[in-house]
């Protein structure tokens, strides 16, 4: 079930926004009333009470006089008591809320409607064939399409107008050319079927029939994860190279043939709700239907399960995804599998204490290649973990430093210690892990330096952070030089690099897949190098013009560079410019047709905006959404600035 709440604005805020509400959130709940209560009450945080019955008193005091869209999709709760107290709840929100609710079951239609409901139709027959044809013919229609247009629209007849259906079986179809093909596609099992859901199914499983091998086992696997997951493409490109799924095809590297495998899945309707961040962060879900089908099609060897209930896992068993595990005890009925490939075990368990017994399990597990584990596992045995491709410690707010035998781990891809908070060092002898592509440093916020021997690793191409070290035995920023990195970079403590030649050697200009970039001089402990080389550094390090977003934190130079000054980054959609006390003078970012968020904060020097800042007077800022400025005490036009922001 999507949930999405907006909570309007007072009547005093509404004019001035025109009535805009402002979303508060939007996620999935698969179960109805008390977790939809308890959501609607995260989302405004509002308290921490448990029990149903106080928790939506409270959610209703807290609705009294606001007005509100509630968005539920997909709902498939059949109990009307249920949905009763949960209404009672949400009434006490101001005249014109309003709940719209999506159903497949006619039965809860006529449950929760107060107004008549809306039956959503099928497809016309010319909807349904232009759908087709985007799908089927990609270089569009010709005359040698003649025949394969009439068995097309025959195909098209039998999908019955269901647009889930028409875009499956349109995407199996546009990599196939001959008649014959075709012909065997339109009589298959979908020919005859009535029901909605059963031809729906019908051509998913065809849909799934027409896959590659290797393109099976990457979607079959992606049953591990429960229902209404997002999940993020590089996390399961991961995955899936880690397991050994996608093959080897000539020069090409594993992880963009890991994308062609995730695009084409996507094309046939496998994924959907892809959504890309301006980090370059892609995310996507499975519709419930299709991940019956993954679950269906892995036989016995994938299993989400909940060690709290009467889990059985056969011996079988080789991808585990465990939640809500209560103690070490629940833990230890997985002790009889012996061949586990991967283990994924949830966040926020409560066995943190008792640490000797799970630790045990895992190391044993001698098959093992996936590992990711929310916290509390550092005191594993590595050593013995050879076959070990894919490790995760997120949110480990207790380890410090990750043990020197990590660097034994030679088939190891990726590396994700994303939200470690207090992790101050990585180990010396990473230059060894000659395999890794994927390390995943995000919100590491005590990280204090690298390793030397980093850029060796020739293989990597995703690091989400970089802190400049300045002792022997830290690496410099060179060690960036001949590293292929994507997606996001942020560089930390860019007051120990010691001269401008070490930051040009970083080569930020030819790494042409970063889409995020921030530049930092900030120190945690509030020293500050008095080197003052900051204008010299920040020249040398213009990233590639495919740059999406350009972060600058703690600059104390007094001008920006060239490449700001002069918009050599034309493709930027985000723009922060933090604690650059000393600056007096913006970049123009009026000119950018792109850009969409503009933050302009701890700005002291900076007294005027001059109008090169506007660019052209009429057509400025053409796409800017989100403006936030602060903390500039000096600035002295801020009024005439908003007023060229449309």
């Amino acid at each position: 079930m999507l949930l999405f709440l907006d909570i309007f604005l007072d009547k005093g805020q509404e004019n001035q926004v025109k009535n805009a509400p402002k979303v508060k959130h939007t996620m999935f709940i698969s179960s109805p009333s008390s977790k939809l209560s308890r959501n609607i009450e995260d989302i405004s945080q509002l308290c921490d009470i448990q029990e149903l019955d106080p928790l939506q008193r409270h959610l209703g005091e807290k609705l009294v006089g606001k007005r509100f869209l509630l968005v539920l999709d997909d709902v498939w709760n059949e109990y009307r008591d249920k949905w009763v107290r949960l209404k009672q709840a949400l009434r006490s929100g101001r005249r014109g809320s309003t709940i719209i609710v999506t159903t497949r079951l006619e039965k809860v239609a006529l449950m929760m409607a107060t107004d008549p409901f809306q039956r959503l139709g099928c497809f016309s027959d010319d909807e349904s064939w232009s759908l087709f044809k985007q799908r089927a013919f990609v270089m569009g229609m010709n005359e040698g399409n003649v025949n394969l247009e009439m068995i097309g629209r025959q195909i098209v007849q039998r999908c019955g107008g269901v647009p889930l259906a028409i875009a499956a079986i349109g995407s199996i179809l546009r990599s196939k050319s001959q008649e014959s093909e075709w012909l065997r596609v339109k009589d298959s099992e979908i020919s005859g079927l009535e029901d909605e859901g059963k031809r729906i199914l019908a051509v998913l499983r065809l849909s799934y029939e027409h896959l590659p091998p290797y393109m099976k086992q990457c979607f079959s696997f992606c049953s591990i994860f429960p229902k209404d997951s997002v999940m993020e493409k590089d996390e399961l490109i991961g995955l899936w190279m880690a397991n050994g799924f996608i093959p080897s095809r000539g020069q090409l590297d594993l992880h963009d043939m890991g994308c062609e495998i995730f695009s084409e899945l996507t094309r046939r309707s496998f994924f959907q709700e892809i959504k890309e961040d301006v980090d370059g962060t892609v995310t996507c879900k499975m519709h419930d239907l299709i991940h019956g089908i993954s679950t269906s099609r892995t036989g016995h060897e994938c299993y989400a399960i909940d060690l709290n209930e009467r889990s059985k896992i056969p011996k079988t068993a080789r991808h585990l995804f465990v939640h809500k595990i209560s103690s070490s005890t629940n833990f230890m009925n997985l002790s009889r599998l012996q061949r586990l490939r991967s283990l994924v075990v949830g966040r926020g368990f409560d066995f943190i204490d008792n640490l000797s017994n799970p630790s045990h399990f895992i190391s044993k597990q001698k098959h093992l290649k996936v590992l990711d584990f929310g916290y509390g596992f550092s005191s594993i045995a590595f050593g013995s973990l050879k076959q070990l491709r894919y490790l995760r410690f997120h949110d480990d707010n207790n380890m410090k430093t990750l043990p020197e035998a990590t660097s034994s781990l030679h088939n190891l891809q990726t590396l994700n210690l994303q939200r470690c908070y207090n992790l101050e060092m990585l180990p010396r002898g990473m230059k060894h892990l000659k395999n890794l592509r994927y390390l995943d440093l995000r919100e590491c916020i005590s990280l204090a330096s690298m390793p030397v021997g980093l850029g060796q690793l020739s293989c990597l191409r995703k690091l989400s952070l970089f802190v400049v070290g300045k002792d022997i035995g830290c690496g410099g920023i060179d060690e960036l030089k001949e590293l292929a990195l994507e997606g996001e970079l942020s560089i930390r403590r860019l007051h120990d690099v010691k001269s401008s030649t070490d930051a040009k050697n970083a080569n930020l200009i030819k790494k042409q897949n970063l889409r995020s970039l921030s530049l930092s001089w900030r120190v945690n402990n509030g020293e500050r190098s008095q080197r003052g080389n900051d204008e010299e550094i920040l020249d040398v390090l213009r990233p590639h013009p495919s740059l999406k977003k350009l972060c600058v934190d703690a600059y104390q130079g007094v001008r920006f560079p060239y490449w700001m000054m002069d918009l050599l980054l034309p493709n930027l959609v985000e723009i922060s410019l933090a604690n650059c006390e000393r600056c007096h003078q913006l970049p123009p970012p009026g000119k950018l047709r792109f850009l969409e968020v503009l933050t302009i904060k701890g700005m002291g020097a900076l007294k005027y905006i001059d109008s090169n800042f506007y660019g052209d007077m009429e057509s400025s800022f053409p796409s800017l959404k989100v403006l936030k400025i602060g903390m500039a005490p000096c600035l002295e036009e801020e009024n005439s600035f908003l007023s060229y922001v449309r």
